[in-house]
């Protein structure tokens, strides 16, 4: 039961609102600490290479600029304080520029050959809640989804996908199905070197219901994806 809740939070995670960072330091790891202090109890030996993520709405009574309380996961969620020098935003990686379509958006060079598709939503292939006005729609296929702010999407993802250094990326439907109102013109690819990794990020809405999505490639395998909302 473990290994499933655990390949579940792998799969599809929501926050808020928080950043994403990779962790950078010349000793191999950094200390995620219980206080802002170089001083204070270590909780965890993070590696260099890992992913935390800053709650951007955390409210702190004694802010300190140079720390950032962040999210750690590994078999467990631990929270504590790394040092901001030991971050690096995602969004400061190298990024893929785009080919962008009416209908689609592709990443393609040496690297890389991504493309994500989009279409309409077609509301008869999908069981819809409402609430007890009938009006405003509360669930689709008995999930929460984002998006709109309770209205019916007009536009979906129809297929993510693509080669990751001459591998097939395959990317579990899951992770985009309650996911809608596509932005492709502000989608991005970051390439992470030394990770071997890629982040893909969208941010999305129809003008209102808005969220950030960003999914997580390794060694050209699906990893994770970060879904944030509320900002």
């Amino acid at each position: 039961m473990r290994k499933l809740c655990l390949l579940i939070f792998i799969l599809i995670s929501h926050a808020a609102y928080s950043q994403i960072y990779i962790v950078k330091d010349p000793d191999g790891y950094s200390n995620l600490r219980k206080g802002k202090s170089t001083a204070s109890e270590i909780i965890a030996k993070i590696p260099v290479g890992e992913v935390v993520f800053e709650d951007m709405l955390y409210v702190d009574e004694e802010q300190d600029p140079d720390w950032a309380y962040v999210e750690y996961r590994s078999t467990e969620r631990m929270h504590g304080y790394l040092h901001r020098s030991r971050l690096l935003d995602i969004a400061k990686l190298p990024e893929f520029k785009p080919v962008l379509y009416s209908d689609s958006i592709v990443f393609k060079n040496n690297i890389v050959d991504i493309k994500l598709t989009k279409g309409e939503f077609n509301a008869k292939q999908y069981h819809i809640e409402y609430d007890s006005t009938g009006s405003y729609v509360l669930k689709i296929n008995g999930k929460t989804f984002f998006g709109t702010d309770g209205d019916l999407p007009k536009i979906r993802y129809e297929s993510i996908g693509g080669i990751f250094k001459g591998k097939e990326i395959a990317i579990p439907a899951l992770s985009y199905a309650d996911t809608f109102e596509p932005n492709f013109d502000n989608t991005h690819l970051y390439y992470d070197a030394d990770g071997n990794r890629l982040f893909l990020q969208a941010w999305n809405s129809d003008g209102a219901g808005g969220y950030i999505i960003t999914w997580c490639f390794k060694d050209g395998n699906y990893k994770w994806r970060q879904l944030e909302y509320g900002f």
